[in-house]
């Protein structure tokens, strides 16, 4: 800014210099910037410039909400945007297979296996994939680079009315932009020590985060046998004004990848000294997955009234050899299967957001969508050549889902918040099995009401209670369940039958500001679902179960004393059990816990750290397995035009089982039907060097 007079340019200064870490301002919540500030003629320096870190100061909405922004993810360096989730407090990534395939996730004590509990949307476009043959809510992050994500927001718990399909544990909206730190562009190059390879590229239109173009590729040998994999994905986003206060918005990606299926080891085979920790049975496995999508959307933001409108299409394709259990199912050719999974869908949405002019606050939301999606899918049991020897699935369905909604944003007194909304869905499922040559249709209806409220009792203290209900639609393989069973060959699908999961879930929490750049939350939740479903990993079938509850609570604080030091640690217990029997729910860790540090300016010499404790995990059938710790350590140098980077991560060299089943198998002679723990094996210690260049 060009300032008419040195007294008043000396005057302001002398105000904002002293603020730690720069001046906070409430200018676009989540956005960061570099404030340049022109002094020239005033005495001051042509190339001095001024940071300021513009940051959010909206109230959260619910105890459970976690905001991480571009510069968090840009200091951790993920590989992918599966591991960006795991910078949200509460939430455990794993990937139980190679590089490609689509991570297992928990949150909030839901083994939400591949997100059939946690719904992620893409600039509000929903990546869940309805009744995937690999389970129901199917989750694939990599088509979504790192460096391209604006801000990730993490609402624990379903309690705002736009919360869809699968978020009965809670919703990651991910939001894309160039940040500030890139807004010129970048080449980045990585590399580590099994030959994993990395490479991404970035370009914007003149500097704008908003107009855009990325591609990463990744070759990756594999830390193991039966671990390689091979994955590209590119994205380009394009907004312009179309007139005051109104822009538009389109976004592709496209993302393809083909990767081996290590399949898990029984743990009783290494302790036995028959195979290593990172074996595998060389069973064969492997899977290609592709994917296009293109978004478009319409918005306008005037002073009383914020509206958009939304219109997208999605091809995927998913292919899979796995096999999980030896030859105990088929002792002569064996239990390697091919599972085929094709879909289409397209879907559009609107919404509109009025603020009424009155003495309190008081706003009022309405919006609807509907969502068709069109699937053929196939299991087939392959022998050890690759030929099929028999078809147990053949089928095609349409799903066509509607939902509308319609929320309150009230603040009667200045110490209270509330925000009540009610959402309704339904669908409208048609399947027919080519194997049978059967049709059935089935139709579903679904009311969410919701409230979240909130209490800025003090400028720096907030009171948070919530309640609402989620749901998972059902899949599409039970629905010819509802006929009659003579007439359907019920062996075909062992899920239950076609019904909405819903739950009801509950939040209590506060958040404290004690001291400039301290903060701390503690929240403590409840969630009952009427009908548990527990993805089992050997079929790839929900499995329907009792009523569940699972009760916990969660820490955070956060610690940022200095522009060039921030810290935080977070803490999650959560006790899972099914109500009727007692029995903990599979899968779900006891605890998490979580310490992140970061050290360093915008340039010169930086570093930090990332530890994950996660607890004990309550498996089928009474077993269990142990914790561990995680952790990766990073330092380098960030230079005016490059950045140079090394990671070490497993920095404990911990054998890590990320993945823990327990069932029954058979690869060898020795005849058994006796459940026993298998595993999938996380990456052994690993140091990764990262180039960037900033265009």
């Amino acid at each position: 800014m060009n300032l008419p007079v040195r007294p008043f340019v000396m005057a302001v200064l002398s105000v904002l210099m002293p603020c730690t870490a720069g001046a906070v301002q409430s200018v676009a919540e989540g956005d960061e910037s570099d404030v340049a500030i022109d002094l020239d003629g005033y005495g001051f320096d042509d190339t001095a410039t001024f940071e300021s870190e513009v940051v959010s100061q909206k109230l959260p909405v619910t105890a459970g909400e976690t905001q991480v922004t571009s510069k968090q993810i840009a200091r951790r360096m993920p590989l992918c945007t599966d591991e960006a989730l795991t910078l949200s407090s509460g939430i455990t990534v794993v990937q139980h297979g190679a590089e490609g395939k689509g991570h297992q996730l928990f949150l909030r004590g839901f083994d939400a296996a591949h997100g059939s509990d946690v719904e992620v949307t893409l600039d509000g476009v929903s990546l869940n994939e309805p009744s995937n043959i690999h389970g129901s809510g199917y989750l694939d992050l990599y088509g979504i680079i790192p460096e391209t994500i604006r801000k990730m927001t993490v609402h624990k718990g379903p309690f705002l009315p736009e919360q869809g399909n699968f978020a009965t544990g809670g919703t990651v909206a991910f939001e894309l932009g160039i940040p500030e730190a890139y807004a010129n562009g970048l080449l980045r190059t990585e590399v580590d020590t099994f030959g994993r390879t990395r490479v991404v590229g970035v370009a914007t239109r003149d500097g704008d985060a908003s107009r855009f173009a990325a591609v990463d590729g990744v070759v990756d040998p594999g830390f193991g046998p039966d671990r390689d994999a091979v994955r590209t994905s590119a994205l380009a986003k394009y907004s312009i004004p179309v007139k005051s206060a109104v822009r538009f918005e389109t976004l592709a990606l496209g993302q393809l990848a083909d990767f081996s299926s290590p399949g898990t080891m029984a743990l009783q085979d290494v302790d036995d000294g028959k195979k290593g920790f990172y074996d595998t049975y060389s069973t064969r496995g492997h899977g290609a997955m592709r994917r296009a999508l293109l978004q478009s959307s319409i918005k306008g933001d005037r002073a009383l009234t914020d509206w958009g409108w939304q219109l997208y299409g999605i091809r995927r394709s998913f292919r899979l050899e796995d096999n999980y259990t030896g030859h105990l199912l088929y002792p002569a050719e064996g239990d390697l299967r091919r599972q085929q999974h094709d879909a289409f869908t397209v879907g559009s949405q609107v919404h509109m957001t009025h603020r009424a002019k009155t003495s309190q606050p008081f706003s009022v939301s309405v919006g609807g969508g509907w969502r068709s999606d069109r699937i053929a899918q196939a299991e087939h049991q392959i022998n050890a050549r690759g030929r099929i020897w028999q078809t147990s699935l053949s089928a095609t369905a349409t799903l066509h889902h509607l939902y509308a909604l319609t929320g309150l944003a009230w603040s009667p007194f200045s110490w209270m918040t509330l925000q009540p909304s009610v959402r309704i869905d339904g669908a409208l499922y048609e399947v027919r099995d080519g194997l049978a040559d059967q049709h059935g249709t089935q139709r579903f209806l679904n009311l969410s009401p919701r409230i979240a409220t909130a209490f800025p009792v003090l400028e720096k203290l907030q009171l948070f209670v919530a309640f609402g209900k989620g749901f998972r639609l059902p899949e599409a393989r039970p629905i010819l369940n509802a006929r009659d069973p003579e007439d359907v060959n019920l062996s075909r699908y062992s899920g239950g039958t076609a019904a909405v999961s819903g739950g009801y879930a509950s939040e209590a929490g506060v958040q404290w500001q004690p001291a400039d750049g301290l903060k701390l939350k503690l929240a403590g939740y409840l969630t009952i679902m009427q009908k548990e479903m527990v993805f089992d990993h050997v079929s790839g079938t929900n499995l329907e179960k009792n009523r569940s509850r699972r009760a916990g609570s969660e820490l955070e604080i956060a610690f940022d004393p200095s522009a060039w030091l921030s810290t935080a640690v977070d803490a999650t217990v959560v006790w899972a059990r099914f109500v009727e029997s007692g029995n903990p729910i599979p899968g779900v860790p006891l605890f998490l816990v979580n310490m992140r540090t970061h050290i360093g300016k915008p340039r010169g010499p930086h570093g930090g750290f990332d530890v994950r404790v996660v607890g004990p995990r309550s498996l089928p059938h009474g077993a269990s397995t142990n914790g561990y710790v995680w952790g990766i350590i990073r330092s380098g140098w960030r230079f005016e035009r490059f950045d140079v980077t090394a990671l070490a991560e497993n920095i404990f060299f911990q054998r890590i089982m990320a993945g823990a089943y327990h069932f029954a198998s058979q690869f060898d002679d020795a005849e058994s039907a006796l459940p026993k723990i298998h595993y999938a094996a996380a990456r052994p210690f690993t140091v990764r060097l990262a180039l960037t260049i900033f265009l």
